[in-house]
């Protein structure tokens, strides 16, 4: 899923030493600016309401559209809102700190603009909407909680999916993610929209809907951007701030929502060391990886539309390939699984230790060659053309990449398909998203990631033994017991196994990028 690219592969680093002085959880400075007697939660009831009036408002599309992106191109690079500080200090504290001033400085001047210039042509909706959202979300962090557990008194949570930006300037197709949560941003080209977003805590993206207790998961953004690599040349810099904020991302979904489970699917295993370096101890944490590598089984499965498994190739070898890999090989013992990363010393080493269970592919295109079914789990984009592919005839490519590494319509040409790792929950009981389908899900409210499933069948599985008489503390303990905390396993996958099939979760319909996928171009 959605994770800020740090390499040319999957791996995991050894950890850093940084200094970020300044750049902890709760940011000083900060008013927080109420009006008498409104709460915070006040304040993000009535975001809520207007981004979804905006969501039913006539939109402004087409040539219009590109028109008013165009002018708002322009006004950026006149006003220089955008402009990044000098100086490699000033940058790490840019991207490390939660500002409520710079941010209301950059939206409320574009809104402004658009208010100028577009009044009767971009709604108010979207405009109030994407104004409001900003003291909501600083309002929401910096509640304190009056609780003797630490919890605010309204808390109703029970999971936070964390995830980072998957935009930036050089990821532009992703920029629509942002459109529900601050509307507004529509109207500004997709490669400037992370920018606008810098400074901004960590916040409600959405909530799912409450399950018989009541409790309700939380999909929580943790300010990491992709950007941060081009904009910040020191490695330990951007390490050091990406895992703060994915710590304080988990610290607000437990001080103000209440959650007991935080998924961490959405970032890569070294940023945090497989939830390791997450430091709230009343929070358990696990990867996403055993949800993620149940379902790339399922919908390789799906993909081969009744046909059976003949050969399995991985691409890319770090800690979810290998992970992978290792996993498939295990549920098919008798078909061949072909390797192959770009680092032939990391491939070798995967090779070794599976003691003959895997086949070292002497390059991508042999491995495409060679392979029925191939998942890719690499970092970066993967081209037939460019390896001289022009026939994949009946090849179902599962791209578990992130970003997505390949391009559904030039696979599709070639006569193969690619379907992205994409899980249903038939019965809603265990996750139902109220409307936010990161522009990347068929069905907006059933369809999850792998990763995020596996966070909300460990609360749902809590409840359950809440519900048969255990307490919170034993509830707490035989999650902990399913939790993910190191490279998946093929004992770990089992566990998420039986959860899919206690709870009915199958693959959702074959799709990428937010759209079904036909899959007749592989019946044969």
């Amino acid at each position: 899923m959605t994770a800020m690219p740090l390499g040319e592969t999957y791996r995991v680093i050894e950890p850093v030493e940084h200094d970020l002085a300044g750049l902890s959880g709760q940011t000083p400075n900060l008013e927080i600016a109420y009006s008498e007697g409104v709460t915070s939660r006040d304040t993000f009831d009535r975001y809520i309401s207007l981004r979804e009036q905006a969501a039913t408002k006539p939109k402004v599309e087409g040539e219009a559209l590109l028109a008013i992106q165009e002018a708002s191109r322009a006004w950026v690079a006149e006003t220089g809102i955008l402009d990044l500080p000098e100086g490699e200090a000033e940058r790490t504290r840019y991207y490390g700190s939660y500002d409520r001033d710079v941010v209301r400085g950059k939206i409320e001047a574009f809104t402004d603009f658009l208010d100028l210039h577009y009044n009767g042509v971009i709604s108010d909706a979207e405009i109030e909407a994407t104004r409001i959202f900003i003291d909501s979300a600083f309002n929401m962090y910096e509640d304190a909680p009056t609780t003797d557990n630490g919890v605010m008194e309204d808390a109703d949570g029970s999971f936070a999916f964390i995830v980072p930006a998957r935009m930036d300037r050089d990821k532009p197709e992703y920029g629509e993610e942002v459109e529900l949560v601050a509307p507004a941003l529509r109207y500004l080209p997709n490669e400037l929209r992370a920018q606008m977003m810098i400074g901004l805590p960590p916040f409600v993206i959405d909530t799912y809907e409450p399950n018989e207790e009541g409790r309700r998961g939380y999909l929580i953004f943790a300010p990491v951007f992709g950007d941060m690599q081009k904009d910040i040349e020191s490695r330990s810099n951007q390490m050091g701030i990406a895992r703060q904020h994915v710590n304080n991302a988990v610290d607000y979904a437990r001080r103000r929502h209440g959650v007991d489970v935080a998924g961490l699917g959405a970032t890569l295993p070294s940023l945090t060391m497989y939830g390791k370096y997450v430091t709230n101890p009343d929070v358990i944490t696990t990867t996403g990886h055993g949800g993620t590598t149940e379902l790339i089984a399922l919908t390789a499965e799906a993909g081969l539309n009744g046909r059976p498994m003949e050969s399995i190739g991985v691409l890319g070898m770090g800690a979810i390939g290998a992970s992978v890999a290792e996993v498939l090989a295990e549920r098919y013992p008798n078909i061949p699984v072909s390797v192959f990363d770009i680092n032939h010393k990391l491939m070798e080493k995967v090779v070794a230790r599976n003691e003959g269970r895997l086949i070292a592919a002497e390059s991508d295109a042999e491995l495409i060659a060679s392979s029925q079914v191939i998942v890719s789990a690499i970092v970066g984009e993967l081209s037939l053309k460019a390896m001289g592919i022009d026939n994949v005839y009946g090849k179902v490519f599962v791209d578990d990449s992130q970003p997505a590494a390949l391009n559904p319509a030039e696979v599709e040409a070639a006569g193969g398909n690619v379907l992205w790792v994409v899980g249903q929950d038939p019965t809603n009981k265990v996750l139902y998203r109220n409307g936010y389908d990161y522009a990347s899900l068929a069905d907006k409210h059933t369809d999850a990631f792998g990763c995020e499933l596996e966070a909300a069948l460990l609360a749902r599985y809590m409840t359950d033994m809440r519900q048969k008489g255990m307490s919170q503390e034993q509830a707490l303990a035989a999650g902990r017991e399913y939790a993910i905390h190191e490279a998946v396993t093929p004992d770990a996958v089992n566990k998420f196994t039986y959860l899919f099939e206690r709870y009915g979760i199958v693959a959702a319909l074959p799709q990428a990028f937010g759209k079904h996928v036909e899959l007749k171009t592989i019946i044969e």
